[in-house]
């Protein structure tokens, strides 16, 4: 199966973030879907072609019994990143490691503020 391209929605670097993503049954596409110790890595790169190594960023979740998966970027994952789009994905993997799939991919844009960062 091929990841779908999603992507996301611009953000300053150095702000707070909160993505969110809701798992839901594929039957119906909107019952709650838990999955308790999964894990979700979102990695992005200047390009794909990169090493993990050389990433900008790398963001790890493990569920709980939730049906959300919530990566959050802090001021410092992206305070030092220039304004551009980078090439992200998000792969999962089931509790004992075995199955592997990368749902989603795309770009990640940076923008540039104008305020430097609160102190």
């Amino acid at each position: 199966m091929m990841p779908e391209r999603v992507d996301l929605e611009a953000f300053i670097n150095g702000d707070s973030v909160t993505l969110v993503i809701d798992i839901v049954d594929s039957s119906d596409g909107a019952t709650p879907h838990p999955l308790t110790g999964w894990v979700f890595k979102l990695t992005a790169k200047h390009s794909k072609y990169q090493s993990d190594a050389e990433a900008v960023i790398a963001k790890s979740v493990v569920t709980d019994n939730s049906s959300q998966v919530i990566f959050t970027f802090e001021p410092e994952d992206t305070n030092s990143l220039i304004q551009s789009a980078y090439d992200y994905d998000i792969q999962v993997s089931d509790p004992n490691g075995d199955a592997v799939s990368t749902p989603f991919m795309g770009k990640l844009r940076i923008k540039r503020g104008v305020t430097e960062a609160l102190q």
